[in-house]
């Protein structure tokens, strides 16, 4: 039994978006006959910059184009019996640059005077680990087989979340969706009407270990969740069959938050080393 990866995007039904402002990628490396490396990334650019679409879909490719450089540089210069699995530093490295990249490259394709942003969120897998990195708010969650537990690994980068960490709010109150839409880091050069200019110092990037066969990881951009929470969210994204879980939860999303919507859902069906 191989791994499943499930994926879905749809357009805003709202007339203010004639577009789909979200891009995507997800793919599976195997260089030098070591273990797979699969890349899973999605963007959603900002609709008050300039050519969102354009944004999301530089940062994507920025990204990946910077990601497999350094890894191909990795293994060019490695011996016979070399794995990147156990140099999750050199790659956690990888990602970190790969992101630094896709800024540049969705600031490249505008003058310094456009506004012009994304979101970035993505994960790449090895064997039994992941490197999760994100800037924005289009949100990464983990299911753990182990413990049942499905939760948010990402960071949201909005004024919401940090008026949560200054005991201001609560998160999925009614305070929270007042400033939920408002970035405070995002990829690009927003105008002054947006506080989200990207700052490097606050890239997330984290890495988990211990993956299990059952565990599930789902990354898409905020408006395929909607006001959901983790549970609600975990009825779709725990279906059998994942076509139709991500069809019903862009549906319930969908009755509150009139946005593109994108996702990616990667289940861990193979056991894990």
């Amino acid at each position: 039994m191989s791994n499943r990866i499930y994926t879905r995007t749809e357009k805003s039904q709202s007339i203010s978006h004639p577009v789909n402002q979200d891009s995507r990628f997800f793919g599976t490396y195997m260089l030098m006959n070591d273990d797979r490396v699969t890349v899973l990334v999605v963007a959603d650019g900002v609709s008050s910059g300039v050519s969102g679409e354009t944004a999301s879909r530089n940062a994507v490719t920025g990204f990946i184009e910077s990601f497999h450089a350094g890894l191909a540089a990795e293994y060019a210069k490695a011996s016979d019996y070399y794995s990147i699995c156990v140099h999750m530093d050199r790659v956690k490295e990888i990602v970190m640059n790969a992101v630094i990249a896709a800024n540049q490259k969705v600031c490249r394709e505008v003058d310094a005077f456009t506004p012009t942003g994304t979101t970035l969120s993505a994960v790449v897998i090895l064997n039994n680990s992941m490197i999760c990195v994100n800037v924005g708010d289009s949100p990464i969650y983990h299911y753990s087989a182990k413990t049942g537990e499905f939760r948010l690994i990402s960071e949201l980068q909005t004024e919401a979340e940090a008026k949560v960490s200054a005991g201001q709010c609560e998160r999925y109150d009614a305070e929270y969706y007042n400033s939920d839409h408002i970035l405070t880091n995002a990829l690009g050069n927003m105008n002054r009407s947006n506080s989200a200019i990207f700052d490097p110092d606050r890239i997330r990037c984290s890495v988990l270990e211990r993956i299990s066969k059952g565990d599930r990881v789902l990354l898409g951009t905020d408006g395929c969740f909607g006001k959901m929470k983790e549970d609600q969210i975990w009825m779709y994204a725990g279906s059998t069959n994942g076509d139709l879980g991500l069809q019903e939860l862009f549906k319930i999303a969908r009755r509150d938050k009139h946005d593109d919507q994108t996702a990616i859902l990667f289940c861990f069906d193979e056991e894990v080393l």
